[in-house]
């Protein structure tokens, strides 16, 4: 009877471990069966980039709440809040499929998500390079003068749970430059600490632990834009405001 038992439970187990597998692969067939679309002739950019957003969020069983008011429907502005982890993206192009990223350079060599990544527009940085940064700000300002971009920027540079150290004030110097509007946002999940990604994980083994819980809870908070005069006043006043409890649902 303990054998019979013992085959029962493992055999559980690796149907279990299949399932997750199986779901964690479907995250990569589903994004890349997106940008093969995308690189179609006249392909609906913007529409693409939601549908993605929203076949994401339903595979990985993500309800979504959206809190405040949504921001403008013409740019250019500069979307600033706090970073908690890789799955915050579907969730704002859910939100706002015309936003672009700026992120860091690491991700433009991620098998298949950097390939996306690149699809959206984003402005990748060697945060510890002064010359990448200094390009990445010219980047940044282009984009949001010339094509009067929706533009996305942790200012935290990297996730965190709990307060992250310090924020980078350069998104508002370029918002003060420009000068257009910062928005500030925050998000709060549900559960937190299985959504959190930080640095010293792994990526596809925390996607597997990802597509193991039955669903997560996300809100997006949105925040009353405001011109910047003073950068550094205004990252830290921000910094307070989005990073309240952070990540966890109030």
């Amino acid at each position: 009877m303990a054998n019979i038992g013992y085959c029962m439970q493992m055999t559980e187990t690796i149907v279990k471990n299949w399932t997750k597998t199986k779901r964690a692969s479907q995250v990569f067939v589903i994004t890349h069966s997106y940008l093969n679309f995308a690189q179609r002739r006249e392909a609906p950019y913007v529409s693409l980039k939601r549908a993605w957003a929203r076949h994401i969020l339903r595979h990985l069983n993500v309800n979504l709440k959206i809190k405040g008011t949504m921001p403008p429907s013409e740019g250019p502005w500069v979307l600033v809040g706090n970073h908690l982890s890789y799955l915050d993206i579907p969730v704002l192009v859910m939100a706002i499929p015309e936003l672009s990223f700026l992120s860091k350079s690491e991700i433009s060599r991620w098998p298949l998500i950097g390939r996306g990544a690149r699809a959206m527009d984003t402005i990748f940085v060697d945060r510890n390079s002064g010359r990448s940064r200094d390009q990445a700000k010219t980047n940044v300002t282009n984009q949001l003068r010339l094509k009067k971009s929706k533009l996305c920027i942790f200012p935290s540079g990297t996730t965190a749970l709990g307060e992250s150290p310090r924020w980078n004030k350069g998104a508002f110097e370029i918002a003060k430059s420009c000068p257009c509007h910062v928005i500030p946002f925050r998000l709060t999940y549900q559960p937190l600490e299985p959504i959190a990604y930080i640095d010293r994980d792994i990526f596809l083994a925390h996607l597997f632990q990802l597509v193991g819980l039955d669903s997560i809870d996300v809100t997006i908070e949105f925040g009353v834009p405001s011109l910047v005069d003073d950068p550094m006043r205004a990252t830290q006043n921000t910094k307070q405001w989005s990073e309240v409890n952070n990540g966890l649902a109030f």
